[in-house]
């Protein structure tokens, strides 16, 4: 008796896993975009070089190479909205500008 699941090797499951496969790589793609654009969006709220990588250790993780993409790390897990295909409003940006300004200051020492 085999406990391992076989999987169903017919076209049309194929066809529907590779479906399946294209459909999250292109959500996945659609993130990543929407989270680097309200990083740049911030960037410019907040006069922060995009292209500089003074916050890098204070926003990323330490491997980012710019102030950008160490920006769009802090931005993802700092998003409320579960769906990043939402539409974004005004106020949403407004908040993750309030929290990434309370977050700059604790390094300002203000």
């Amino acid at each position: 008796m085999s406990t391992a699941k076989e999987m169903d090797t017919s076209p049309k499951a194929v066809k529907q896993q590779l479906e399946d496969i294209w459909k999250n790589r292109e959500n996945e793609i659609l993130r990543k975009r929407i989270f680097r654009n309200l990083a740049s969006c911030l960037a410019g709220l907040l006069n922060i070089n995009p292209e500089g990588n003074n916050l890098i250790c204070i926003l990323g993780n330490g491997q980012e190479y710019s102030n950008l993409e160490a920006l769009t790390n802090w931005v993802e897990p700092n998003y409320l909205h579960s769906l990043p295909w939402e539409s974004k409003s005004n106020d949403d940006i407004e908040d993750l500008k309030i929290k990434l300004e309370e977050h700059l200051c604790q390094y300002r020492g203000y």
